[in-house]
Order: structure tokens, then sequence, then C-alpha cells
């Protein structure tokens, strides 16, 4: 409604009243205080005249009667004026029922009682109401508002139902909406029921079956809101999977089930869903026992006198994990490691030892087995007579395939000198008068299939090994023989079901001996690193290949190599057995189809990660503070003596070497009251911290340039963790988790460890 009105005054309202001045107003117009127009008359008064001005405004009309009427205005103030009335008439809207909306279903055969919410405006009241489009055995009582009645058995064939329900005003306009009605059970959500669904467990299995009744099948699933590692199988209906490490972290979830029938009707509940850590190792039933070695085996014999260093496989099964093992008996002279798991040291005497091997476990049951360790005594080699028959200098091998090697023989440069030596050669004998003059450079041979290079320092010390005076009747000679099948074969170790390895060329024995007239000295240990270099034959893999020192009985340890030109490229300290061997770790519990599977098997090949057993990795296994860090301290070769300062870390812990190497090197630092933890899962925030620290170890303690990713859950990231979460996500040494996710108190897996050392490796 639009009036044109005006005032003399103060403004006010005028209302409009049907049949009576004081009957209840159906309409109030309020008047707002209007302008006025002055105009002087041009009379002899010169009268002034004030013309009214008038305003537009618009009014509701709230309730108006039905019918003709007589209505009434009444100004409720003084000098209030109307000009103009004019009424515009709205179209008929229905408000309720919302068009498309579904209707609670019906059911043949039982009766069938259904108030509808019935609401109108616009036109002119009162509205007419009916309902189209029923099912046979329903009617509509306009009167009541009711759906009523008892839907045939036939009906339910031509479900769901299109019903038109309309309003039609006192003016006969006519508007309508549609909605269905199923017949059938009233669609509802039947599992899970009560709203809830079960807690879960990271690392366990978790599976809960969505079922719905009532409404019309096939039904349509949704579910939002899930941890990682849990979906929805749209052909089975379940929500499955194995709730990925850290998610308890999040919990609990949120979870939204939406079940849609094939009418468009939808049901749908929201339950939370909580994710507990998952269980500490279970100790089990089974008794602890060695497997390897085995009763009454020998350890890799060593001479009285000279630098031992062996690696021992040591395996153990039962009980619970981590194992500690301990090794007694050994001669003066030797320790053993429990934390590398090698026997090192010069022995002091001679003789075969008993040696008594334990395995203790976590709650502290032990295994042992007998062993035992031959040490030879010093060799005092018998006089023999000078060499009647002096190798003849020659630039082919003899027989033997000994060479010496003559100036003329030298490629020089400005820091060393090449040998190239002819087919055939297994021996360099390098007269001492040449190394007195090439002491200051390096000196590299290269022979069938390899190459050694000896640094400068190598070189000098050789030299400094010859008197001044016998340099012209000395000599060193370098050996590089193959060894035979057999031997080899001894030397490499079989392979087994869980660790395929593949000789790639020939075992090589490298020796060093300096010849001073009648007295021969090996030389085991150099001053400084020799580059070896040895062709691969055939390798498939070059990331799962490498050079290894054969200590015998099958005891390998890899080197770290390089693949450079289809051959390995490594630093050696001693001279021993050595061979290219490709090395592949089958884990049963590492599919194929695994994301980490390319860096375990690499990782494992190299001897960085190793398994929770023989035949198992536990990829999706929370890995310890001390797990992590023996992984660090292992990959970065940490060799300096570290101090123990943590109140929890035993002496005799497995784990506290590399705790303290990698405290000494800066890496880790404790929880800051003084304990470390070992056994507390650690967090992706450390491991962050931890990761970053390693890296700047190994590049002299840089920090790295560029801009980390940014996490939608960044305000969770401790202070202190922040700038080595951002460095860890710019070099490429950590990831997120899903939806941009850092998850910084989500725990690490064994898998992820290793993907982090890995990325770390490569830089």
């Amino acid at each position: 409604m639009e009036a044109s009105v005006g005032t003399n005054g103060a403004g006010g309202n005028i209302t409009l009243r049907a049949d009576s001045p004081t009957a209840e107003p159906f309409a109030t117009i309020a008047v707002p205080i209007t302008g006025k127009t002055t105009y002087v008359m041009p009379t002899a008064a010169d009268q002034t005249v004030n013309e009214l001005g008038y305003a537009k405004v618009e009014a509701a009309v709230a309730t108006a009667p039905a019918g003709t009427h007589t209505v009434y205005v009444v100004f409720e103030a003084a000098d209030l004026r109307i000009d103009s009335l004019q009424v515009t008439q709205t179209a008929v809207n229905i408000a309720k029922p919302m068009d498309g909306a579904a209707l609670p279903a019906a059911k043949p055969g039982v009766a069938y009682d259904q108030t509808l919410a019935l609401e109108a405006s616009g036109g002119t009241a009162p509205y007419t109401w009916s309902v189209t489009g029923l099912p046979e055995g329903l009617s509509f009582d306009a009167a009541t508002g009711k759906i009523t009645g008892t839907v045939a058995d036939g009906a339910v064939d031509s479900s769901p139902y299109t019903v038109t329900i309309s309003a039609t005003d006192a003016n006969d306009e006519t508007v309508s909406v549609s909605n269905t009605l199923a017949i059938g059970d009233m669609l509802g959500i039947g599992s899970p029921e009560g709203g809830a669904v079960p807690a879960a467990k990271v690392g366990t299995d978790y599976s809960v079956q969505l079922a719905a009744y009532g409404g019309t099948e096939p039904y349509t699933w949704t579910v939002t809101g899930l941890p990682e590692g849990l979906a929805l199988d749209a052909g089975t209906q379940k929500i499955s999977g194995v709730p990925a490490a850290g998610t308890d972290a999040d919990s609990p979830y949120e979870v939204v089930i939406r079940v849609t029938d094939s009418a468009n009707v939808s049901r749908e509940m929201t339950a939370s869903l909580t994710v507990s850590p998952s269980d500490p190792v279970d100790p089990g039933t089974e008794e602890l026992a060695i497997v390897a070695p085995v009763a009454g085996s020998a350890i890799v014999s060593g001479n009285e006198g000279s630098a031992y260093d062996q690696l021992l496989t040591l395996t153990a099964t039962g009980g619970m994990e981590p194992y500690v093992w301990s090794v007694s008996g050994l001669p003066t002279g030797l320790t053993f490691d429990p934390a590398t798991l090698r026997i090192t040291g010069t022995p002091a005497s001679s003789g075969t030892f008993p040696l008594t091997i334990t395995a203790k476990d976590a709650e502290e049951r032990t295994a042992t087995v007998a062993a035992s360790l031959t040490i030879a005594p010093i060799y005092v080699p018998p006089y023999v007579p000078p060499v009647t028959t002096p190798v003849t200098e020659t630039s082919q091998p003899d027989a033997e395939g000994k060479l010496k090697v003559t100036e003329s023989m030298l490629t020089v440069g400005d820091t060393g000198a090449t040998v190239t030596l002819p087919a055939g050669t297994k021996t360099a004998l390098l007269p001492g008068g040449l190394l007195g003059k090439a002491e200051s450079k390096s000196l590299e041979l290269k022979a069938d299939g390899l190459s050694l290079t000896l640094p400068a320092a190598v070189v000098k010390q050789l030299a400094a090994a010859i008197p001044a005076d016998r340099l012209s009747d000395a000599q060193v000679q370098v050996s590089f023989k193959a060894v035979d099948a057999a031997a080899a074969a001894q030397a490499v170790g079989a392979s087994t079901d869980a660790t395929n390895v593949r000789l790639a060329g020939d075992v090589i024995e490298f020796t060093l001996t300096v010849v001073v007239g009648d007295a021969n000295t090996a030389v085991t240990t150099f001053d400084a690193p020799i580059t070896l270099t040895l062709k691969a034959d055939g390798v498939a893999n070059p990331k799962l290949g490498g050079i290894f020192y054969l200590a015998g009985n099958g005891q390998r340890q890899y080197v770290d190599s390089k693949y450079v030109d289809g051959a390995y490229v490594a630093q050696i300290q001693h001279f021993s057995k050595y061979a290219v061997l490709e090395v592949t770790k089958n884990f049963a519990d590492v599919p194929d189809s695994h994301w980490a599977i390319d860096v375990i098997k690499e990782l494992a090949a190299k001897q960085i990660v190793g398994g929770t057993s023989e035949t198992t990795f536990e990829p999706g296994r929370t890995i310890t503070r001390a797990e992590f860090t023996q992984l660090l301290a292992g990959a970065l070769k940490l060799t300096d003596e570290g101090k123990q300062s943590f109140a929890d870390v035993a002496a005799g812990a497995w784990y506290a070497k590399p705790i303290a190497l990698a405290a000494e090197a800066g890496i880790v630092s404790g929880r800051g009251d003084g304990t470390f933890d070992p056994g507390g899962a650690i967090t992706r925030q450390e491991m962050a911290t931890m990761i970053v620290k390693a890296y700047r170890y190994l590049h002299g303690n840089a920090a790295a340039s560029g801009v980390g990713a940014s996490f939608a859950d960044a305000d969770r990231i401790a202070a202190w963790a922040a700038p080595y979460v951002a460095e860890a996500s710019s070099l490429g040494l950590l990831s997120g988790r899903g939806e941009g996710r850092f998850a910084p108190r989500g725990v690490t897996t064994r898998a992820e460890a290793a993907q982090s050392v890995y990325n770390l490796l490569q830089k």
C-alpha cells in the first residue's frame, strides 16, 4: 500500500480501520515531517502563503478482513493530511511445505495419518488448500490439513509419488508446490546404531558396516571427516582401512554419514570417531632364542698384535624386542660394541677363546649361545735366502701375474701419477726408489676391472717404512688377486628367501707388503683412505649394489659406494677381500605396492636399515626416539667418542652409544629435564628437528635457503620446532600429510623414518 501524506505539525500515524473508527487497525501509515514551500502574494498587504509538502510512504496491510467493508481513515495526531492512497495486492506464495520436500513414507496395509504444515502469504486471505497425486487409499482433508487413509498393496509399484499441494486465495489465485511420497518404510540409517561408531586404533584393521532401512532402494552413501587411512568402500558399503600413524593426535573425528535412496530422500547422522594410539609391542609367550650364530660357531679368526674388526651377524626370535647383545670371553685387547655389533681392537694374546654370546630382551629375559674365536700367534717368518731369480723389468707380467713398475710407465700430473697395468697383472711391484721420489703425490694403479688410488699420505707412509739406505733394493708389493669360485662363494655367503645376494664380478683379495731384503712386512691399515674402484658386471639395479668388505664365513660389510660410469667407487681403510654385490632384501610385510618399498630395499641393501626380524620390517610401526637416533648415527657414520649425559640412558643399553654420538654431534639434546626418553615415540616435529640438524652436520652447519610449505596446522607446531619444520620442508627432507597438514604431534612410522633418512643422504 502506498500513500501520499503530509503534516503541518510534528508528524504521526494514520490508521485504517474496518466498519468502525474504533476497530483494531489493519494498517498503519507513518507520516513523516514534510517540507513547506512559502509564497508571497502580490497584494496591498503582501500576504505570505505556505504550501504544504507531501511525501510518498509505503505501509503493509497486516490482517485486512475478507469481504466488503467500510474503511475509516483515522488521523492519530493533529495537522495530518492524506492526498492519495493506492493498494497493491502481492501474489500468493506457499511458505510451507517447501517445494521438492519429501513427505513421510507410507506403508501398504498400515493406517497413514499425517498433518501437513501449511502456510501461505500474499494474495487475499483466506486460503483454500488441496492435495492431488496421492496414491490409492489416501485422501486429503482441507479442514484439518491431514492426509489419512490406508495405502493399497499395489501402490508400491508406482512409488515414489509426486504429490501436488496447492493454495487458492479469496480471489481464486492458485499456487502449487510438489512433494514426494514414497511407499514403504521411512528411510533411516540402521548401522551404525544410535549415532555412534566403534573406536579405532592406529595400525589396527578397522571395519564398520553401513546399513539403511526403508525408503526406496538402491541406496547411495557418502562419508566425510574420516582420519587418514580409513575410507568408504561404495561396493561393500563399509568404512574400512588401517588408521595411519599420528591420526590419534587429532582424535576425535566428527564423521558425517549420509544415505540417499532412489527417490532422492536423504538421511544423515554425525558420529564421533575416537582413534587411540597403537598398542605397545606384545612381549608374547614365545621363548627368547638365538638363531644366529648357531651353537659352536667359530668367529672369523684374527692375528695376535694385528688390528681386528669384525661385524657379527646376530639374530634372535621370541621375547620382546629390542634385544641387547653382549659377548664375554674375548681375549685382552678386543671389545664388543652392542650398538654396532662389532668386535674391534688388537688382540694381545693368541689361542682359541671360548665365547658366550648373550641376547637380552626388553623384559630382561636372556638367551645364550657358545662360540669360539681363534687368534693366531705373531708370525715370525723363517729365514729365506735372497731371491736368485729377480723379476726382469718388462712391460708384461710374468706367469704369476707380477709386474715391476718403472718410471717410464708413469703418467705424471701436478698432484699424482697413474700407472695403467697390462692385462693379466695381479701384483704390482713398486721399487722403493720410485716411492721415495713420489711421496708427495698420489699414485693410481689401473688394472683389469679395477683401480687403486694411493693418496700422497699413504705413499709417504710406505716410503717411510723403508730405511733410507735400503730404497734401492726394497719394493712394495700391491696384490689384487681374484679368489677361486669356492672361496668366493664362502666369502660372499649364501642367499636366503629373505636376502638374495648376487656377486657382480670377482671377489678380489687385496694385500700390501713392504719387502726390504729378507723382511716382509704386511701393511693392513693406512694413514688415509685408499680409493678403490671396481667394475660392476651386470648389476640389474645399481641402487641395490655396492662394494662390500668380506670378512669371511659369509660376513658382509657394506662400504659407502658411488655408482659412476658402470663401476662403484669407495674409500677403504684397510686391505682384505672386496667385491661388488647386488643385495635384494625381501620383507614379507613390505609388498611391491608399498609406497616406501624402493627406499626400504635400497637402505637395507646398504645396511643402513634392518628389519625387526629376518623377514619383517614393520613399516607401519611407530619408531622410537632411540631407534631413530641409531638410524641417523649409522647413516651419518658417526665415530667420534660421545659422552653419556642422559639420566635414563643406561651405559650398557644397545642405544647408549648412538645417542651419545648423536648428542656429541649436536643432533639430539634430550627432553630438557636431563632425560632422553629412548623408548618414547618420536613426533614428526622432533624428527624434523633431528633430520635438519643431521643435514647441517653433513654440510658444515650451513642452514638451507628457501621457503618451506605452508601447513594448515602451523599453529600447532611448537615454537622451538617451527624453524626446523620449515627448513625440512624447503629441503625436501619431510613432507606434510593429507589436507595440507603437517601433523607436528603425530608419531612417525618406520617407513617414514626410512624415507626421511634416504632424503637426507640424497642431499
